[in-house]
């Protein structure tokens, strides 16, 4: 099914693509530990709180909850009830993985799509105490986390039938 060129381009495109998430997830979780220093510091020392701080690290952490669920589906770290898998065949375990990774694949389609209406609706209204952010930047993480949760997926059911060598390879 895989030659050892598709293996190859797999394995590097996840590679490329979780270097590039973890970056972003560190950037993200420093800006936010920043953040909460600088207003806490602003609050209790200089007495003069940062109004906007509260949002923006809410809004930071929504990305971050986003990007690092791609990560984590990356690494196999989402909850699964995997006790029928233990006791199935390796076919059978091959259809019900298949099956999982369909549901999985719907849902996030439908997340994006509902995502990114929700953006282009939410975009006429702002938050005064984050500098007038549009509403449509925070609700952004959502379509996107999606979108590469949904690239992720398809990367690992591909490397999952790459796994199991056929006769066609």
């Amino acid at each position: 099914m895989f030659g050892s060129r598709s293996r190859y381009l797999i394995e590097k495109t996840q590679t490329i693509l979780r270097g590039i998430l973890q970056r972003v997830c560190f950037i993200l979780l420093l800006a936010i530990v920043i953040n909460v220093i600088a207003a806490v510091f602003a609050r209790y020392v200089l007495f003069y709180p940062l109004n906007f701080a509260d949002q923006l690290t809410k809004y930071l952490l929504i990305w971050l909850a986003f990007l690092g669920s791609s990560l984590a589906m990356d690494e196999g770290a989402h909850v699964a009830v995997d006790i029928l898998s233990k006791k199935l065949s390796s076919t059978f375990l091959k259809v019900v993985s298949v099956l999982v990774s369909v549901v999985i694949g719907l849902f996030l389609i439908l997340l994006v799509y509902y995502g990114f209406i929700f953006v282009l609706k939410s975009s006429v209204f702002s938050d005064p105490l984050v500098f007038g952010l549009s509403m449509s930047y925070p609700y952004l993480s959502v379509p996107v986390g999606a979108l590469i949760m949904l690239f992720q997926l398809s990367l690992i059911t591909a490397a999952r039938f790459k796994a199991q060598p056929s006769k066609f390879d």
